[in-house]
């Protein structure tokens, strides 16, 4: 599993599309500088936002896209062939592919922290426990998105997999919309709705933190802690289903 991971990362890092969302996630960042100081009131809260956005941006690009070719490559190139004739099993291999993902996302986060250190220190401003919270708050739902990615990817072309991963990514983000509509509404069909969509769609908009960090407000342990399992939750839930299906593919 895990020389599966390293493998994965290296693959990855090798990637020129990588390099591609590296270069427009810095040039964001430094856009986002420069609109800083060109307003007269709330520089500070402008750059972070734009610095925010192109980071939360890149992160959920990359575990959309690279994370539907994950598996799709090594099928279409028939390397998954050679891969289980080694004492490995198919859980295993996606497991792997898992985990090299997001080391390739952690050690673009922190790349990307770095350059916002820079945003800050033109500021004057360093890093406070609201922003870390923030920055974990996008890796939290990276792993939500990334697991989406995968469980698509078992049994969809790439391009479907893509088009449904984006699509959850938005509902994602207006469940509580959805929540707040429904409970206004009396109306049966909404509230099934609405049921149905909280039961079997992950609220991505509980890992959005930014606007607290802009305004320096840190959320609670207990959010924090609560946030971060119900991310396990799905992440267990959804590897372990792509597992399942990857089990009963048929390559040949």
């Amino acid at each position: 599993m895990f020389e599966v991971a390293k493998n994965t990362f290296r693959e990855i890092i090798r990637d020129r599309v990588l390099y591609g969302l590296i270069a427009f996630s810095i040039l964001v960042l430094g856009l986002s500088l420069i609109l800083g100081k060109l307003s007269f009131a709330e520089q500070k809260r402008i750059s972070l936002n734009f610095g925010f956005s192109a980071i939360h941006l890149s992160v959920v690009i990359l575990s959309t896209f690279v994370g539907a070719t994950l598996v799709f490559k090594e099928i279409e190139r028939q390397t998954i062939l050679t891969l289980l004739v080694r004492p490995m099993t198919r859980s295993s291999f996606m497991i792997g592919r898992f985990i090299g993902m997001q080391m390739v996302i952690l050690v673009l986060l922190l790349g990307f922290s770095f350059v916002l250190s820079v945003v800050l220190l033109s500021f004057n401003q360093s890093w406070t426990l609201a922003l870390v919270v923030a920055l974990y708050g996008v890796w939290l739902e990276s792993l939500v998105i990334l697991s989406l990615s995968l469980f698509f990817g078992s049994f969809m072309r790439p391009s479907m997999t893509v088009i449904a991963t984006i699509s959850l990514f938005f509902v994602g983000h207006w469940l509580e919309s959805l929540n707040f509509f429904a409970q206004k509404s009396s109306h049966t069909l909404i509230l099934a709705v609405n049921k149905v969509c909280q039961l079997f769609i992950p609220n991505l908009e509980r890992f959005n933190w930014r606007e607290f960090a802009l305004e320096t407000m840190t959320r609670s342990i207990g959010e924090v802690f609560s946030s971060t399992f119900y991310s396990l939750f799905w992440v267990v839930f959804l590897v372990s289903g792509a597992c399942l299906i990857f089990q009963r593919r048929e390559f040949v």
